[in-house]
């Protein structure tokens, strides 16, 4: 997918941020769910993948990179991981290992570390809302877990 305008978007913004940041998985996490949109899964996996890369392609999202620069980026690395998790959770590792091209970290470490670091900036519930439901509604809140 060398000639995948959103795929370099995203390695341009993301070239330069500290090592330590997340943000340097974003290209390669949205990678993972292209490749995978291709694949069959069922209708709500499907909309999961077309929500996340309808919301990176979109340039004025909930908080617009143009606008906000790294800062803008942190709502898409959230709403990737957001949703790779639950997939991964959903369907295992595996299918979505396939993929995952970045060295030195795994998929499932980069989808953990990404939410590590954007949920502080997500803690209140309305937040979380407004973030997932400007992709469709077909994007729920996670459920609590009964204990």
């Amino acid at each position: 997918m060398a000639d995948d305008p959103v795929f370099e978007h995203l390695k341009e913004v993301t070239a330069n941020v500290p090592e330590k940041s997340a943000l340097k998985f974003l290209p390669y996490l949205y990678r993972v769910i292209n490749h995978l949109l291709t694949q069959v899964y069922d209708k709500e996996d499907k909309n999961y993948f077309c929500a996340v890369i309808a919301y990176l392609a979109v340039p004025n999202d909930r908080t617009p990179d143009e606008k906000h620069g790294l800062t803008g980026l942190l709502d898409d690395l959230y709403i990737v991981c957001y949703v790779l998790g639950r997939l991964i959770e959903k369907h295992g590792k595996e299918r979505f290992t396939t993929y995952w091209d970045y060295t030195g970290v795994t998929l499932r470490g980069a989808v953990r570390e990404g939410m590590e670091q954007t949920r502080p900036l997500w803690t209140k519930e309305r937040i979380k809302k407004t973030i997932l439901e400007s992709v469709g509604p077909h994007i729920p809140l996670a459920k609590k877990k009964k204990r």
